[in-house]
């Protein structure tokens, strides 16, 4: 980033912390500091750690920050690119982990929304709801898949697309 771009970025984070004893001297360390750094990269960190920390992000933790976040969307990346073949090269499906990984949050997510569901109809007086496995076929076909099994051909007996 230019020296333009870091002293604005320095400027939007020390806007969020008016109370903090900032010099211009520490300006100049912050810009210095980050200007190696990409600008659309570095604020996102910036603005991520400003919603986070209680008192002005250190120069460090910017960087840190910055790192991380790439890291995160690599592994994103790679774990939406991994999909296993069968023997002839054809793609089967994505890779047992990313299925395990996908499989693991739905069942979360699933058991969040019943306890929550719960808890509003005791609060209401409301009698519990019996819930039923909504989309069991597709947790058989993750399941399958989670196991490293093939799952195009119990997929296409449903009508989805692998």
């Amino acid at each position: 980033m230019n020296r333009a771009e870091a002293n604005a970025l320095v400027s939007m984070m020390v806007a969020h912390f008016p109370g903090s004893r900032f010099t211009a001297e520490n300006a100049e360390a912050y810009e210095r500091a980050i200007s190696s750094l990409d600008a659309r990269e570095t604020q996102a960190a910036i603005e991520t750690l400003v919603g986070e920390a209680p008192h002005l992000p250190s120069i460090a933790a910017i960087r840190a920050e910055v790192v991380r976040a790439k890291r995160e969307a690599v592994r994103l990346e790679e774990s939406s690119r991994l999909r296993i073949t069968d023997g002839h090269g054809r793609t089967a499906g994505p890779a047992p982990h990313v299925w395990a990984a996908t499989l693991t949050r739905m069942l979360e997510e699933a058991e969040r929304a019943r306890k929550a569901d719960a808890e509003f109809r005791r609060a209401k007086g409301l009698e519990p709801r019996k819930w039923e496995d909504p989309g069991q076929k597709f947790l058989d076909i993750a399941a399958a898949g989670a196991r490293g099994e093939d799952v195009s051909e119990m997929a296409a007996r449903e009508g989805w697309g692998t």
